[in-house]
């Protein structure tokens, strides 16, 4: 991950990168065209750019979408995204799955006992 921190009334950035194969630039707009891709090198290409404003924080988040250049290098990327994204919906699906299943067992418990209820009631009248 890279950080850019702004430090106090002085235009100057910090920069902090961690062990996981990060961009070795600083991305900003004048220095967009040399982010270079950790795992081919080659250049990236920035695709869109949007900041909005969370709620509840002070300062606006910006989240910049960028490509590689190599092609083989992208489609990779791109096939490794569409199997995140199968694996989160497949464990979204097992975990509603597993809750309509806990639900169900819940009732079924639920009508036992009121059935219990209404024969001992029964019996007693």
């Amino acid at each position: 991950m890279l950080f850019i921190i702004y430090l106090g009334g002085i235009s100057k950035y910090s920069r902090f990168s961690f062990k996981c194969g990060i961009i070795d630039t600083i991305l900003n707009p004048s220095t967009s065209s040399s982010a270079k891709c950790f795992q081919c090198g080659s250049t990236l290409i920035l695709i869109s750019k949007e900041t909005s404003h969370p709620e509840g924080s002070l300062f606006p988040q910006t989240v910049s979408v960028y490509k590689c250049s190599n092609q083989e290098c992208q489609d990779q990327k791109d096939k490794e995204e569409l199997k995140r994204i199968k694996l989160r919906d497949e464990k979204s699906e097992a975990d509603k799955k597993r809750a309509d299943e806990k639900q169900r067992r819940l009732d079924e418990k639920i009508l036992t006992v009121i059935g219990k209820e209404e024969k001992e009631r029964s019996i007693k009248e």
